[in-house]
């Protein structure tokens, strides 16, 4: 998650290590109790910028269960 161009404003990028990965990672980024364990995380950290490894969990190697966060890395702010 990195600031965007316009003042406040947000990117994040998301991936995995493959498209079930993105799709865990993206079905974490965008549910309500992805968020919550995000935000908890976040406020031990307090950076801005992050880099977060989710968990992703999947049946018959292909339906995506659910996803949880792992760990998070803050990224030491750019000096310009």
């Amino acid at each position: 998650m990195a600031n965007g161009m316009a003042p406040g404003r947000r990117i994040m990028i998301l991936g995995g290590l493959d498209t079930k990965g993105t799709q865990g990672a993206t079905l974490f980024m965008t549910s309500k109790d992805g968020i919550q364990q995000l935000d908890r995380a976040l406020k031990k950290a307090g950076d801005s910028q992050f880099q977060a490894l989710v968990h992703v969990r999947l049946a018959k190697g292909y339906q995506v269960l659910g996803a949880d966060l792992v760990s998070i890395h803050p990224l030491p702010a750019k000096k310009p």
